[in-house]
């Protein structure tokens, strides 16, 4: 049987390979590190809204992961693509892509930043999936881009500070501690797509008070048993940190592991403006869907025995 250290070695030297692969244009090498059934999950279509970008969606199997690829370079060309953070724990591994290119057919600049975040088992990926804000993306494909905002470096240690601090207040469960950290029309974004509704508090908070708010509900059903900050690392006004945390969903006792990326945007006055957290939201789904067969299950019991 494994080690936990050595599992965690071979996640790192796939997670490495890939990267080097995929921001070296080594395409041949990227399809090497895929499983044979992998399951490519980047982003979801939703017509009228991305549907601009046709290799969204969900792939099966390294044949259909290349055909995505090259709808991809067939309509913009990546001129940058760099990593910017890796984290690894177990057989999970997330890296922050930064890229830089222009849409072949309007000749307009994008900017994104993604996280993909991958399982690896025996050596392979086996399911891969990407976060992301496309708009920039959106807009350079409709012909809608403005020029793209240009970082000062002086920013970055202060900016590195600040998240360094607010999460450490975070960890120590400081409330008042991290409502001050964040701006007042601060912008919370987690996912929410059709198999995750089952969580209650997923989805986009706009104010403080939305975000406390989100806090309040997820409170009532779970707690944060313990968390770790596994990486941080800034950018001018951005950030991005890696947080394992293990929860407990309060009615049943279960808990489950919740590995996410978080992406920050400061304000000039340093306070968060922007937050978004991408993550697996499997655990906690599997959690839920357990809790309430099994409500649903005593309840017919109750049915049959009153009958």
């Amino acid at each position: 049987m494994a080690s936990a250290t050595s599992i965690e070695e071979s996640t790192r030297d796939v997670a490495e390979r890939w990267f080097a692969a995929l921001t070296g244009g080594d395409i041949t090498a990227a399809l090497g590190c895929l499983s044979d059934d992998v399951e490519w999950i980047n982003y979801t279509p939703v017509p009228g809204y991305n549907d601009v970008m046709p290799w969204i969606g969900t792939q099966r199997g390294p044949a259909a992961v290349l055909s995505s690829f090259k709808t991809f370079i067939g309509v913009c060309d990546p001129q940058d693509e760099r990593l910017v953070k890796v984290a690894v724990d177990g057989e999970e591994a997330a890296g922050v892509i930064a890229e830089r290119g222009v849409v072949r057919a309007t000749g307009q600049p994008y900017a994104i930043e993604f996280v993909q975040w991958l399982t690896i088992h025996d050596g392979k990926i086996v399911r891969w999936k990407s976060y992301t804000d496309p708009s920039s993306i959106e807009r350079a494909i409709r012909g809608e881009n403005a020029a793209a905002r240009t970082a000062t470096d002086d920013r970055t240690p202060i900016t590195y500070a600040r998240i360094s601090a607010w999460l450490d207040a975070m960890q120590r469960g400081d409330g008042a501690a991290i409502m001050a950290g964040l701006a007042d029309d601060v912008e919370f974004i987690t996912p929410r797509e059709q198999d995750d509704l089952i969580i209650p508090y997923v989805g986009t908070r706009i104010g403080k008070a939305a975000v406390s708010s989100a806090f309040a509900e997820r409170a009532k059903i779970v707690e944060t048993v313990r968390a770790r900050v596994a990486d941080v690392a800034a950018q001018g006004d951005r950030a991005w940190a890696f947080i394992i945390t293990r929860e407990r969903y309060l009615p049943t006792g279960h808990e489950f592991t919740i590995e996410a990326a978080h992406r920050f945007e400061l304000a000039p006055d340093g306070r968060i403006r922007r937050w978004r957290a991408v993550f697996d939201p499997n655990p906690e789904v599997d959690v839920l869907r357990d809790a309430l067969a099994a409500s649903n299950a005593g309840g017919e019991l109750v049915a049959r025995q009153g009958a």
